[in-house]
């Protein structure tokens, strides 16, 4: 058998993911229309959600919402809409 090193990815700090969670945040809001609108109708702002246990002050998505709603309302701002292409599926039978 082969003497092979297994390597892992060194753990994120708690500190690490809510620096990234904050970050992820901030950008949705800025560049996202669908979650600016949605975080500023319920009075969220980027600076309320600093860690995991915040995010249950974003809003849920709902699948109504995500039909009703512009599709590109949900593309970064950078993103070019003519080169996405739209994709769907049969969908999934409900969890029990």
């Amino acid at each position: 058998m082969p003497n092979t090193a297994v390597r892992f990815a060194p753990a994120k700090t708690p500190r690490m993911v809510n620096q990234a969670l904050r970050s992820l945040v901030r950008d949705a809001y800025e560049n996202v229309p669908y979650y600016h609108t949605l975080m500023s109708r319920t009075g969220i702002t980027p600076e309320m959600v600093q860690n995991s246990e915040a995010l249950c002050r974003l809003p849920v998505t709902t699948k109504t919402a995500l039909l009703t709603s512009d599709t590109n309302a949900y593309l970064d701002r950078h993103t070019n809409p003519e080169k996405c292409y739209h994709t769907s599926t049969s969908g999934s039978p409900p969890v029990s």
